[in-house]
């Protein structure tokens, strides 16, 4: 099957990402913070506010090939406000359609000992608990939420 001139183009752009922040995520020893600012092994202490480490723009994107073939990949980026106020946004992408979806969910957050808890706002529903890690590794300083690594992006 032949890709699209622009899903080609947008397909070596992702991957180019990927491929440079795969390599961030692997180089050099990382230090952890928790929610108070101090480092752990796990999130822990603290809550919403300016000086909580979750505060900030984070993104983890997926790039794969499906069962039928089709290229696809996902964007999630988390915005954890100090106000504790919370956005996830979802991008999907069908590279070699050239399509692409995008779905925003509002929710609030809070942290409980090691873990956040994200109560989505209508109209979404339900509670997620992700246990939490802020680390630094090299220049960069990665959000892993349950197993699932983040990089920050912004403040």
């Amino acid at each position: 099957m032949r890709v699209p001139r622009r899903s080609a183009l947008a397909l070596s752009i992702v991957l180019g990402t990927i491929l440079g922040a795969a390599a961030g995520c692997t180089s050099g020893a990382g230090s952890g913070l928790d929610g108070a600012g101090t480092p752990a092994g796990n999130g822990g202490g603290g809550g919403p506010g300016s000086d909580s480490p979750l505060v900030g723009r984070w993104r983890h994107q997926l790039l794969f090939v499906d069962g039928m073939g089709i290229v696809r990949g996902s964007v999630t980026i988390w915005r954890f406000a100090a106000d504790s106020t919370a956005t996830k946004t979802v991008i999907a992408t069908n590279f070699s359609a050239g399509l692409e979806d995008t779905l925003i969910s509002n929710a609030t957050w809070s942290v409980t000992g090691s873990s956040v808890d994200i109560r989505f706002l209508l109209p979404d529903t339900g509670t997620v608990r992700f246990d939490w890690r802020v680390e630094r590794i090299g220049a960069d300083t990665i959000l892993t939420l349950s197993g699932t690594d983040f990089a920050r992006i912004g403040s």
